[in-house]
């Protein structure tokens, strides 16, 4: 439940990022408003992979198992937000450094896709019958702290 947290901190992060950051960083190019629009689309391209992650993740899992497909999805999401604070921007690289982001960001859908599927998939059949566990059920409480962790830490954002 704590990589869940984690994956919709990385996940809800990149959404303020997109809004503060990204607009100057990666679409210089454009004027005004149209580089914040288009930074805000980025956004929208990982809720678009989110389902696809979870079908390539699906089957991962029947294969291998939950455990390590679980495991694989938190490597990805951090694998992909450690790239994304490593990308050379605009101004360095042209029109593959928005590229690369919108890239990442799929790679950031797929692996939320593949760890929602997993993470309610996973605690429901691997708890005992008669335990009483009501793990599944508590999943659905972590997702809304992964949203509200960037915000408290946006306020240091703008001073930077």
């Amino acid at each position: 439940m704590v990589g869940t947290g984690i994956q919709y901190f990385d996940f809800f992060s990149y959404s303020l990022a997109a809004v503060l950051i990204f607009p100057d960083v990666f679409f210089s190019a454009l004027q005004g408003s149209n580089a914040l629009l288009v930074s805000l689309s980025t956004v929208g391209v990982a809720f678009v992979a989110r389902p696809l992650g979870a079908l390539i993740f699906r089957h991962f899992a029947d294969r291998t198992g939950r455990k390590r497909s679980l495991v694989l999805s938190l490597f990805l999401m951090g694998f992909s937000t450690t790239l994304m604070g490593v990308l050379p921007s605009y101004a360095q690289a042209g029109w593959i450094a928005p590229m690369l982001l919108v890239i990442l960001r799929i790679a950031q859908g797929i692996a939320l896709g593949a760890e929602g599927m997993g993470g309610a998939c996973s605690p429901s059949s691997t708890r005992h019958p008669h335990n009483g566990d009501s793990t599944p059920l508590s999943r659905g409480r972590v997702p809304p702290s992964g949203h509200w962790w960037p915000t408290p830490c946006s306020w240091r954002l703008p001073a930077c």
